[in-house]
């Protein structure tokens, strides 16, 4: 690959007339700009991993997340519960929803015993992403004593999430 990204690098450069008596400095540049790609490539494809491994995920209700749970499971697990619950209405094929799911999966762990997370696939609960008007995604809704206390929609960082949840169980 090195070999064939210097090749291109040095075409593009004799492409825009640079004198073949400085090829030392281009080989450099060259080098150099390889260097730099080679570096970035691996924190590209661990980043890819890590978002296709978001979506590969299966969520089960005993880490605190549950998917496909349908109505029944979210009267049980949401509107029933002795805890407040935030509720992740997400999509598989949403890339915003891929990089929230690992800091809500963070956030079920920290607040192990606080509250609940449940992952909601507007896929296969329509109806659910429906009655709640979830307009786009991911949305997060909390709820406590089985009525909705605050809505949020899109990214937001662990420490913004957090802020919710805090407001959420106060």
């Amino acid at each position: 690959m090195r070999s064939v990204l210097s090749l291109a690098i040095r075409r593009v450069l004799g492409v825009f007339g640079v004198i073949p008596a400085v090829s030392d400095k281009i080989d450099q540049i060259a080098d150099a700009a390889v260097d730099k790609l080679e570096e970035t490539i691996p924190a590209v494809k661990q980043i890819d991993d890590m978002l296709g491994a978001t979506s590969e995920r299966s969520a089960s209700p005993a880490t605190g997340s549950a998917n496909g749970i349908g109505e029944a499971g979210f009267n049980s697990q949401v509107l029933q519960s002795d805890l407040p619950v935030l509720v992740d209405f997400w999509a598989p094929w949403c890339g915003p929803c891929k990089a929230v799911s690992p800091v809500l999966e963070e956030l079920a762990q920290d607040y192990a015993g606080k509250i609940n997370v449940v992952k909601i696939n507007i896929d296969e609960d329509a109806a659910l992403s429906d009655t709640y008007n979830v307009q786009s995604i991911p949305t997060i809704v909390f709820f406590k004593n089985g009525s909705e206390v605050s809505r949020s929609s899109g990214v937001k960082t662990k420490l913004q999430f957090q802020r919710d949840i805090e407001a959420a169980i106060a």
